[in-house]
């Protein structure tokens, strides 16, 4: 592993928190049975392989702590689809300049007929008591715990963000949509400038939100939420709202694991997901056990206390490690059984010949 994912050293303060997104990512490969995309950079992070989920299934993985997952404006471009979105935002000339690489050999005939892939964003709520303070030592991600998931798909995030830019810069939504709209546009043709972005370019995805209309319960909701609520009720629409399905699974160590999803992908929920939860929920379980018990023998000054690490006092040096242990603590790292050796557990490598992975056709219509 790389010196700037913080497991060999000293790490910056950007390799800290990629971490929380990594130990996330691991997560759900364990239990979804979903590989690392190998163009990441421009797609979602997880993708099915190998005929695993019929339609595909491709996962934006969120962790959060306090129940909000972040979501950047170059993120909204995972969701569309060659043929018909950059239409919608470009018209029928493509841009030359592509620093991105979004628009190399598009051939819009060839590409309508690739098979669809299902793409829904999971945030997930984080249990541990970690911060970036604690990750200054060789594998202390081993104490990183989840809990709750809320699994929906990518056109609610994309209207939440909508939204969300709506309410910063107090415009209408016609207007934000615009602006979202070229703000994606600017991404594809110049990349995307982190150094100069207005606080109103991030948005915040909120699990209680989603939970509110999962559980038709207001309670849940703060004032700020109910306004969010309402306004992805009005522009999103109720109808649609209600024509989503919804579903709920135990999840490991009894976690809820959430869903909304749309109505064609009722078999990849109803059958083909909760067979993967079901095989994987009792070993993701004895896995977190086994990661915080090797994270307090591995530790000074750390011990296991109702599934969690307690930092007893400030933490001290590693023990020397066998080739044996650090290879056994290397496979605990990515949320490993000892007998895990599916593809899911290794990372892919892009291949230019090979569409499935470069051409993925996301999405269904247009929001600009």
């Amino acid at each position: 592993m790389s010196e700037k994912r913080g497991y060999n050293g000293s790490i910056d303060s950007y390799g800290k928190l990629t971490r929380w997104g990594d130990q996330g990512e691991y997560y759900c490969r364990s239990l979804y049975g979903l590989a690392k995309h190998p163009n990441g950079e421009r797609r979602p992070d997880l993708i099915s392989i190998n005929g695993s989920y019929k339609p595909k299934l491709s996962m934006e993985v969120k962790t959060s702590r306090q129940g909000r997952g972040v979501v950047h404006p170059h993120g909204l471009t995972y969701g569309l689809t060659k043929n018909l979105d950059y239409i919608s935002l470009f018209g029928d000339d493509l841009p030359r300049e592509d620093p991105q690489g979004e628009f190399e050999d598009i051939q819009y005939n060839r590409l309508k007929n690739l098979p669809a892939v299902s793409f829904y964003y999971n945030l997930m709520l984080r249990t541990d008591n970690l911060s970036t303070e604690n990750l200054k030592h060789k594998f202390s991600d081993l104490g990183m715990t989840f809990g709750d998931q809320f699994i929906i798909p990518h056109e609610l995030v994309s209207y939440n963000y909508i939204i969300g830019k709506m309410q910063k810069k107090g415009i209408s939504f016609d207007e934000a949509r615009r602006n979202v709209g070229d703000i994606i546009k600017s991404f594809l043709t110049k990349g995307y400038d982190y150094q100069n972005t207005e606080s109103s370019d991030t948005q915040e995805i909120h699990f209680n939100d989603f939970l509110s209309l999962y559980m038709n319960d207001e309670t849940l909701l703060s004032e700020q939420g109910k306004k969010r609520v309402e306004l992805l009720r009005e522009h999103y629409g109720d109808d649609r709202l209600s024509a989503l399905e919804k579903i709920e699974y135990i999840g490991p160590n009894h976690t809820n694991i959430y869903a909304f999803y749309k109505p064609e992908d009722s078999e990849l929920f109803m059958d083909q997901i909760r067979q993967r939860i079901g095989t994987r929920r009792d070993i993701l379980t004895r896995l977190t056990r086994q990661r915080l018990e090797e994270a307090a023998t591995m530790l000074e000054g750390y011990s296991v206390q109702e599934d969690q690490i307690q930092f007893l006092h400030e933490p001290g040096n590693h023990r020397v490690l066998t080739k044996n242990q650090e290879s056994r603590l290397e496979r605990l790292l990515c949320w490993r059984h000892a007998d895990d050796n599916g593809p899911e557990f290794t990372d892919l490598h892009p291949r230019e010949s090979d569409s499935e992975y470069f051409k993925d056709n996301l999405g269904q219509g247009s929001l600009f």
